[in-house]
């Protein structure tokens, strides 16, 4: 929101399109909490209200009531969930006067739907024809504490669809009256029989190598001082690789898409082409080995220009020259619309 021309061309396009949701992630802004309040203490937060009450927490809460106040933003209901300092976060904008019947901060159906996950990574809504999930995933980075988060992450995440699914199938029909019977108020979390899905944001995964402008760099990558060699710093096959790309993330996804019975919407609407390895590029703003690339990268190459809308994540240029960048003009898909297949066709 500090980028001005950056934030009226967005301003412009939500005018313009009139989206009924938006889900933005990765926000940074921390949760409501005392003026003593610092990362990790275990004091209560408000985690759906963004924190105002001390010297370094004023201006970023100033700016952002300021820019949603106006329009089109102020036309939109706010639901966000928050971490304990500037540090992931998730903020759904719903479109006025579009009802939204009940909300969930977490994935996990055995606990309070007002209890929102600590980094604030979810935002759940049920609409009358539709539920919403909005989630930004945690990075699976390049360390043995780092994976085993994720790997719990999307475990949490197949296994709230599984239950969904068993819900619809109408499998635990005892359990969700009584569920709904303990429910008060909006609170409750209880997706109705067959009801559409769709789940969207940064999920952090490039599915295939499809999702990769340079498939073969990027699943070789480790992290300084990790490698092959020795047991301390030997990297596990399915770790090995950018962390979103390695082949265990992509494993889990697949598995959420079989098992949730999801489509992955982009794809389903922009089938695959050609390999990017069958591709080689040249010409402004196109992927080629002399922009980033490396030494015998040009089978590694990609037609498809950096700033189309198939890409999510784009590397940063370097501080020196352009191409002094690690990751300059290198890019993945890793955010994503997600659905049930029966929906895949309806948006």
């Amino acid at each position: 929101m500090r980028a001005t021309a950056e934030w009226e061309s967005f301003s412009e396009w939500v005018e313009t399109q009139t989206p009924d949701v938006i889900c933005l992630q990765e926000v940074k802004l921390a949760a409501y909490g005392s003026i003593s309040s610092v990362k990790g203490d275990g004091k209560p937060r408000d985690r759906g209200k963004i924190k105002d009450n001390t010297k370094s927490a004023i201006p970023d809460a100033d700016i952002v009531r300021q820019k949603l106040q106006r329009k089109p933003f102020s036309q939109y209901q706010q639901f966000w969930s928050l971490s304990d300092w500037r540090y992931s976060g998730v903020l759904v904008l719903v479109r006025k006067p579009i009802k939204v019947l009940k909300t969930r901060f977490n994935l996990d159906p055995d606990r309070p739907a007002s209890e929102h996950h600590p980094d604030g990574r979810v935002v759940v809504l049920q609409f009358p024809n539709v539920d919403f999930v909005g989630t930004y995933a945690p990075n699976h980075g390049w360390e043995p504490g780092h994976w085993q988060r994720r790997e719990e992450w999307d475990n949490v995440c197949l296994n709230y669809l599984i239950r969904r699914q068993e819900r619809i199938d109408g499998t635990k029909k005892e359990e969700r009256a009584e569920q709904n019977k303990r429910e008060v108020g909006g609170e409750a979390g209880a997706e109705e029989e067959g009801k559409p899905l769709l789940w969207m944001g940064d999920l952090n995964v490039a599915p295939t190598d499809f999702d990769l402008t340079h498939p073969a760099w990027f699943k070789v990558q480790v992290q300084r001082g990790f490698g092959r060699g020795t047991a301390e710093t030997e990297v596990p096959p399915e770790c090995l690789g950018q962390p979103g790309c390695t082949p265990v993330e992509r494993e889990n996804f697949a598995s959420l898409l079989s098992q949730g019975h999801m489509t992955d919407v982009w794809r389903h609407f922009n089938p695959e082409g050609p390999p990017p390895s069958d591709r080689t590029s040249s010409g402004p703003g196109l992927v080629s080995p002399s922009r980033g690339g490396g030494a015998g990268d040009v089978a590694n190459s990609c037609l498809w220009d950096v700033e189309t809308a198939h890409w999510t994540w784009r590397g940063t240029p370097g501080n020196l020259t352009p191409e002094a960048g690690k990751y300059y003009s290198k890019a993945m898909r890793i955010d994503h619309a997600v659905s049930r297949q029966k929906v895949g066709e309806k948006v």
